[in-house]
């Protein structure tokens, strides 16, 4: 199948902007493409309209436009000539991630919207029956024998948006985002939630700032976490194939027949920053040596299974304990992390230990240094690799970029004060567009998941 990311030039205005518009859209209906997907927040000629209406009822009073945008969303993929997916906002500034094919078949999807969760003013979580709404939110969409999830920019950040998909069996996630982002974090994000859905990932972005300190891109990996290979539609005369060109579109070819198992793969690509510098934390508060994990757990207090409360002078540390490839399985993560049998444990600080028998270089290298490097990020605490021949210990900094920290007489030396999990995450941030009561509903998505994956 393929697919075309526009990786749009959102600095354009007025005139110029619809006629760019219609250019591209021109130019991806002679191409024949299966799908056609626009970043988030999305220039399109009726713009104005689609940020005057309602996706949803909101209050007594209040209407929905839901029939009207998606005549839009329709009239654009009828100009494309394919399906969509399209991501703007509406009134509420909730955003939204809508798939249109106006030529579906019997067994496709027609049309079908997913909502943003973070980083927004208006957010998923905030729908009175979230509890309801997995089933449908995340039903993949069906198109030409594949299943396709969506989501939205920052999503892509915490695992069980993506995961929900996962659980649901889709082929290929994909993420729309506004743009100029760190490329280091987001292709680890990318690259992660491929590997652990066993799923192609896609992501295309806008370009709004030509003086961004961050540039836009367009990502692609496949299940085994490999960069996808893409071709240029209308590539101009300079001949550059970087994945940052604003205004182009990139054509990615996908094929699902290639390995859906990250374990069944055969060949794998290493972490672009594997031979990143090893770095000492100016706070060490916590020292800890990987050949005494067994003796520090012995002391602890088994709170459930893999689940330990170790204390440590006024701190309370919970040490979420996974074997080997349990830590692919980020559902299986947070359901230690936000345990309802640690929910009354005050001062609270997060250490994940990963631990193998055997762990192959290739492994290693092209996957588990990812996945551990996320795990850290998205949970906000140390992560430590142990087996017999590696021991690795994984922190972020608060812009959510990794760090390894550097063994140093056979121990690492953690900063506890970025390890404070779940209850860094959902606190409200002022201007990030998160709320703490938002956590609730991550912890409703948890269950369902869990369900699922249970169920299966």
């Amino acid at each position: 199948m393929k697919v075309g990311l526009y990786l749009q030039d959102r600095t354009l205005q007025g005139k110029k902007a619809e006629k760019e518009f219609n250019r591209v859209l021109e130019s991806v209906n002679a191409a024949n493409l299966d799908l056609f997907v626009f970043p988030e927040h999305a220039y399109s000629p009726f713009n104005d309209e689609l940020y005057s209406l309602n996706l949803c009822d909101y209050s007594d009073g209040e209407t929905a436009d839901t029939e009207r945008i998606e005549d839009i969303v329709l009239e654009i993929s009828e100009k494309a000539g394919c399906p969509i997916v399209f991501a703007s906002s509406d009134s509420h500034d909730m955003i939204y991630s809508y798939y249109a094919n106006p030529n579906a078949a019997d067994d496709e999807t027609y049309l079908n919207f997913y909502v943003k969760h973070i980083a927004t003013s208006f957010s998923a979580f905030e729908f009175s029956d979230y509890a309801d709404m997995p089933d449908n939110l995340y039903a993949p969409v069906l198109y030409k024998g594949y299943r396709i999830g969506r989501t939205i920019c920052y999503d892509s950040t915490q695992p069980l948006f993506s995961r929900a998909f996962g659980v649901n069996g889709v082929d290929i996630i994909i993420n729309s985002t506004g743009g100029h982002v760190d490329y280091k974090k987001w292709s680890y994000y990318q690259k992660v939630r491929a590997i652990e859905n066993k799923c192609f990932t896609l992501c295309t972005m806008g370009y709004s700032d030509a003086t961004a300190r961050n540039i836009s891109y367009v990502f692609g990996y496949d299940p085994c976490g490999r960069q996808l290979k893409y071709s240029i539609l209308n590539l101009d005369r300079s001949g550059s194939t970087s994945r940052n060109l604003p205004g182009k579109v990139y054509i990615f070819d996908i094929n699902k027949e290639i390995f859906h198992d990250i374990l069944k793969c055969k060949s794998f690509e290493n972490d672009e920053y594997l031979n990143q510098p090893e770095t000492l934390n100016k706070n060490q508060d916590f020292v800890i040596r990987p050949d005494a994990l067994s003796n520090i757990l012995s002391k602890s207090k088994k709170i459930d299974t893999g689940l330990y409360l170790h204390k440590y002078n006024d701190k309370n540390i919970i040490i979420a304990y996974c074997r080997e490839k349990d830590i692919l399985k980020p559902e299986l993560v947070a359901s230690m992390l936000y345990s309802e049998k640690i929910e009354k444990i005050s001062n609270k600080r997060y250490i994940i230990i990963n631990e193998w028998n055997q762990l192959y270089d290739s492994f290693y290298k092209g996957v588990l240094s990812n996945v551990l490097k996320v795990r850290a990020a998205e949970n906000f605490c140390a992560v430590i690799l142990k087996s017999n021949d590696l021991q690795k210990c994984y922190q972020v900094g608060n812009c959510k970029n990794s760090q390894t920290i550097k063994l140093v007489n056979g121990a690492f030396g953690i900063d506890l004060s970025r390890t404070t999990g779940p209850e860094a995450l959902w606190k409200n941030k002022e201007g990030l567009g998160v709320r703490k009561e938002w956590r609730k509903g991550y912890e409703v998505l948890l269950k369902h998941i869990l369900y699922k994956a249970n169920d299966k």
